[in-house]
């Protein structure tokens, strides 16, 4: 069967490096994705491959996004700065509010701040969740540490982060909302106590000559 001849997007390329005496044979791909939505221009993907599948897989894929409309441009953009953009965002808010949000989303910022968002997983939320429930986590001070955070707290926090990375999915920078994919905590239930007949007796008691003493009774029956 005839060979295909390469596309204009792979070139085959030899390095100096040599194995067994023979030149190292590369595919490098050089080919426009589209315009990338933080900088407003348009970028190139250069990667190269040890075989010819690879570079023509990675070629229709990229092709297939960017025709779609889904392509997102690879960038080192830190968790910590697309929380602080977002919060940045946030015009209307109260300075009460936006100060709220920064305290409750404070441990994602100290803990996964410096992770490139792009690379941010699902696992790396439900680490800090355990750790979050656990307590013991710094808050910054040499020996100041978290206390455990109750369900509710966790479920804030989770849903403050969807927003900032929805943004992200919005302005075409994630494929995915990772935090969407974390299962929020169920509520914690207590236990109520209710008093015994005795209670009941020595309130009635004390609350005996009361000028609300009929409503406190009323109130028991």
């Amino acid at each position: 069967m005839a060979r295909q001849q390469l596309p204009p997007q792979i070139k085959k390329i030899e390095l100096q490096k040599k194995e067994r005496g023979k030149a190292l044979v590369r595919y490098q791909l050089v080919v426009d994705a589209g315009v990338d939505p933080v900088t407003g221009r348009r970028k190139q993907i250069r990667k190269r491959f040890s075989n010819e599948a690879d570079a023509r897989e990675e070629l229709a894929n990229i092709q297939s996004e960017v025709a779609r409309g889904v392509h997102v441009h690879s960038q080192e953009t830190t968790v910590e700065k697309v929380i602080n953009d977002w919060l940045a965002s946030k015009h209307s808010l109260k300075p009460s509010t936006a100060n709220g949000y920064r305290v409750t989303l404070d441990p994602v910022v100290r803990e996964l701040g410096s992770i490139p968002v792009q690379k941010l997983t699902r696992r790396h939320l439900d680490d800090l969740i355990v750790e979050l429930r656990a307590g013991g986590l710094s808050v910054g001070e040499k020996t100041a540490k978290r206390k455990k955070w109750t369900p509710r707290s966790v479920n804030y926090m989770l849903t403050l982060m969807s927003a900032a990375l929805e943004d992200q999915v919005k302005q075409g920078s994630l494929v995915r909302n990772v935090a969407k994919l974390v299962d929020k905590l169920p509520g914690e239930t207590h236990e109520m106590k209710t008093w015994v007949p005795t209670d009941v007796e020595k309130f009635l008691e004390m609350t005996d000559g009361d000028q609300y003493s009929h409503a406190w009774f009323l109130a028991l029956c």
